[in-house]
């Protein structure tokens, strides 16, 4: 598990789309944030975990249950 970053665009689009949808922001807070903002309310809702360039967002009321299910492979 690691801080969410937005590494690409596409990893910014994704992440303002989610903070909207989720209705943990409104269009109009998302129109004057900056991508540092961004990062922090995702970093503040969600569990991050980076899986090659992308990221597996958990929210952080659902991460229990999360692990309970997950088998991680590891190195």
């Amino acid at each position: 598990m690691v801080a969410f970053e937005i590494l690409r665009t596409g990893h910014e689009k994704m992440a303002r789309s989610l903070l909207l949808k989720k209705k943990l922001k409104t269009a109009e807070e998302l129109a004057v944030m900056d991508s540092n903002e961004v990062e922090q309310d995702i970093n503040a809702e969600y569990t991050s975990y980076k899986i090659g360039e992308d990221w597996l967002l958990i929210p952080n009321d659902k991460i229990a249950d999360f692990d309970d299910m997950a088998e991680w492979v590891r190195r």
